[in-house]
């Protein structure tokens, strides 16, 4: 029999792998139709970057490493290049993470900002050693993706920060809990 808790963690990753897929999709293909003058934001980096951040243990980097097969199916890009890249990715922001100790939706959007600039310089540098044809630089269009990755990033954790609230549980109250007003004695 599978206890509620197990049952919680498996629709939890169930549900936000369907989110990654959306925002995948949504990138890759619905928002060139909408949008066609400006880059798509990297709504995937910026649902990774959430990821690290929040949940913890090393088997959110292997939940990344599935998202990354997931994600080559919408990109062009090889598999080798999408799991080094998230590894990077996790380093550069595990970095942030024990480094600056806040949870504002500015910092966040510029850790998203940031990260996608590190992405593309990371993926470029990469792509130099790794394959046949080396990626273009394109200075022009890295900054707007970042721009628009930055832009983009706070509705994101709103979204997903609502969707995490689904699975945490809450301690309910109880009488016989520890007063906090215990040190002050009665009255």
């Amino acid at each position: 029999m599978m206890s509620s808790k197990n049952f919680r963690f498996i629709l939890k990753y169930f549900l936000f792998t369907l989110v990654f897929i959306m925002f995948c999709a949504f990138q890759s293909s619905f928002w060139s139709v909408l949008i066609d003058f400006l880059p798509a934001p990297q709504l995937w980096l910026i649902f990774l970057i959430y990821i690290f951040l929040k949940w913890s243990g090393y088997s959110t980097v292997f939940y990344a490493y599935g998202l990354g097969l997931i994600l080559i199916f919408f990109t062009a890009m090889p598999l080798k290049m999408s799991w080094l890249c998230l590894l990077g990715l996790y380093g550069y922001t595990w970095v942030f993470k024990t480094r600056i100790h806040s949870s504002s939706l500015f910092l966040f959007s510029v850790l998203c900002g940031s990260a996608s600039l590190f992405y593309s310089g990371f993926y470029i540098f990469l792509s130099y050693f790794l394959e046949q044809k080396m990626t273009s630089f394109s200075l022009l269009e890295r900054l707007l993706d970042a721009g628009m990755t930055f832009l983009s990033a706070a509705i994101i954790y709103l979204f997903l920060d609502y969707l995490e609230h689904f699975f945490t549980v809450k301690e309910a109250w109880s009488p016989v809990s520890k007063d906090v007003n215990a040190h002050l004695g009665e009255f």
